[in-house]
């Protein structure tokens, strides 16, 4: 049976024990886990034990997966004036499904002054400096086995499952849990991405600001979140104000070829032409073998008028899509392609590749253009 490192009883009295049962369980479907058969199961174990049940709180509303119900509140609040001692359920995922959220909410429990008890014999948790370190079923895991990541960044956990959830479309679920990752860890890079990107799909402005706001606060200078800041400026067409975002992410990771083209599309959108063909030629020496950057530096030589210089990098980016999409065709694996379809591959990249084609046409044309000119302007002089 599970017990934290503080005492769970008292030698002047009999340990006073709170029932707490919650319906959904994890097998809620199974009777055996009706509330009836939870608060039953507690009740006799805290008989052989000699405690005395104080309370009984009943969690009946079909709260979330891994919520706290308002039952699981009012519970909290009774044990900080001191009601009881020790909480007890029948099994930990009485509480909820996933063992970080566990760890959480035993946490709060600890934090409240009482101990906490398992009907079940094979649960257990440990406290080390008055914190909830890991929690399991079964035979105890040898420090060094422990999988870091599992009971420690909690954070992260909570962060990546919110987004999972927003992929899904499930915007609240993904806001309750990229909250509660932030309250874990205010540093946690994960989940003011996430944020970021939910708050600009649903369109809350003032709770993008103040995502924004904390991020700067809390993770200055950490390159991924420039990144995703700078690319949600870009989103809502801010590209004057994302440039600072890049160009800070580039000093931080100058191999950054997204942060690069990034950087290149705000400088040319801002004018800067110049400036966005030197970004996209940083690009390049990165990612020498990129289609994309060499088509989009053509793009831009074009508007400048220097038009062999577009010829040559759309000459080089066909050539470029014609190897992906030899490979593609030849040495496709779908697990490297984020499971898109080979079909579909191939035919993104002719549909880039017929883009570059129509930019070196008119590259040509204009090249053409340039050099009757030139020749008529030499004749002029010369007579």
């Amino acid at each position: 049976m599970a017990f934290s490192d503080q005492s769970t009883s008292n030698a002047s009295r009999r340990n006073r024990v709170a029932i707490y049962a919650r319906f959904p369980g994890t097998g809620a479907n199974n009777p055996d886990h009706s509330i009836e058969n939870q608060l039953s199961t507690c009740r006799i174990v805290a008989m052989d034990r000699g405690w005395d049940v104080v309370r009984e709180f009943i969690e009946e509303a079909m709260v979330g997966e891994s919520e706290r119900g308002p039952v699981f509140q009012t519970m909290i609040q009774t044990a900080k004036t001191g009601e009881f001692d020790t909480v007890l359920t029948d099994k930990p995922d009485t509480f909820t499904a996933y063992p970080f959220h566990q760890i959480r909410l035993l946490q709060e429990i600890i934090d409240c002054g009482v101990s906490y008890q398992c009907a079940d014999e094979k649960f257990y948790f440990d406290v080390e400096n008055g914190r909830v370190a890991r929690a399991g079923t079964g035979v105890r895991i040898p420090e060094h086995l422990i999988h870091r990541s599992e009971w420690s960044d909690l954070s992260e956990d909570l962060a990546f499952r919110g987004t999972d959830a927003l992929r899904e479309g499930q915007f609240q679920k993904a806001e309750w849990l990229l909250e509660e990752a932030l309250e874990e860890d205010a540093r946690c890079v994960p989940a003011y991405l996430g944020q970021l990107s939910l708050y600009e799909q649903v369109g809350e402005s003032q709770k993008l600001a103040h995502c924004f706001e904390q991020a700067q606060k809390y993770a200055p200078e950490n390159e991924t979140l420039l990144f995703g800041l700078g690319t949600t400026l870009i989103k809502r067409g801010n590209y004057h104000d994302a440039i600072p975002y890049l160009t800070r992410a580039i000093e931080l990771n100058p191999q950054d070829t997204d942060a690069l083209c990034n950087l290149a599309i705000c400088l040319e959108l801002t004018e800067r032409i110049k400036e966005a063909i030197e970004a996209y030629h940083r690009a390049t020496r990165v990612a020498p073998e990129d289609p994309d950057i060499r088509s989009n530096l053509a793009d831009l030589y074009l508007k400048l008028g220097q038009n062999e210089l577009a010829v040559g990098h759309c000459q080089a980016s066909i050539e470029l899509y014609d190897v992906m999409i030899y490979q593609a065709t030849h040495f496709y694996d779908m697990q490297q392609s984020e499971m898109r379809p080979q079909a579909v591959v191939i035919g993104d990249l002719l549909r880039r590749k017929n883009k570059a084609k129509a930019l070196l046409a008119k590259a040509k044309h204009w090249n053409g253009i340039h050099s009757v000119f030139s020749r008529l302007l030499t004749r002029l002089f010369k007579g």
